[in-house]
Formats: C-alpha cells, structure tokens, sequence
C-alpha cells in the first residue's frame, strides 16, 4: 500500500522503496526488466495525472523553487502560509509575484507539554486582522494546512516545504 507524500517521513525510505519494487515484481524471470516496465508505466502514468491536474487549476498562483516546487496559490485550503514569523492568509496573488497577506493577531502555542508547539510551527489562532501587507516569497518560512473547530483555528506546517 503507497501512501503517498506519508513516505518521505518513513525512518526507512530506502526499504519501503525495494518492497514498492518487490511488489512490481511477478516471478522470478526477467525481474529486472519487470521492474523497469513497471517503473515506466508509474512515471509515464503520474506525468499524466500532473498534466490533468495542471489543466484544471484556475485563478493566480505563483511557484517557487528552492529545491522542490512549491505552488503558492490565493484560494482555500491552499493559502495558508506562515510569513514573517506569523501564521495567516494569503489573500491575493500580484502579477510580480508579490502577496497580500492576513496574519492571525494571536497566534498562541496549541500545547506546551513536552515542549512549545511554537518550536516545530503550530500555532492555535482566533482573530485574523483586518489588515493586510504585501510580502514576497522570501518572507514565507512554509505552507501550512488550517485546521478548522468551532473556537479557534489550528495552523500546521506542511514539512515538505519548510525553507
């Protein structure tokens, strides 16, 4: 079973990436050719779905390259990002690549105990100002998922793009 971007976490990448080959393997004959079949049809089959994904997406966004590419965009669940030291909303998207942005007033640790949530990024957050600044992609530390209850917002970072 694949799990998607969950592997990048795994203690044990390069296992999990011999059973993904091990599994694409039939019999014993020709394993190796068995394997590179099957590892084409998987790039040639995801370079599709990246190319239908790419076709359907609508409205300004802006992509950054550090090492990997990141996609900023200004529409929900994908706009949360913490900037300037702050969690909040990226709100509009200017032609030279610049951001409107909405941080949260009170951004506060959602533990303490072991440690400050703080320390790797998560914050809890009730008010969003009603004031916005313009930023740049270097001003983004990461990307984040809002995580919505009934009295505050729980901002999370997404590890893959931590800068």
């Amino acid at each position: 079973m694949e799990h998607g971007s969950l592997e990048s976490f795994s203690a044990f990448p390069f296992e999990s990436y011999m059973r993904k080959i091990r599994c694409s393997v039939h019999c014993g004959f020709a394993a190796a050719k068995q394997a590179a079949q099957r590892y084409t049809e998987e790039v040639y089959s995801q370079s599709i779905l990246n190319q239908d994904v790419a076709d359907n997406v609508t409205g300004p966004e802006v992509t950054y390259s550090f090492k990997e590419v990141i996609t900023y965009r200004n529409t929900r669940p994908d706009n949360v990002v913490i900037a300037k030291g702050r969690p909040g909303f990226v709100t509009e998207i200017s032609e030279g690549g610049r951001f409107r942005f909405r941080a949260f007033l009170d951004p506060s640790y959602l533990y303490t105990d072991p440690f400050p949530s703080g320390n790797i990024g998560v914050f809890k957050c009730t008010t969003l100002s009603h004031e916005c600044t313009w930023i740049t992609v270097t001003d983004i530390l990461c990307k984040c998922v809002c995580i919505m209850t009934q009295n505050y917002e729980v901002i999370i970072p997404l590890l893959h793009t931590l800068q």
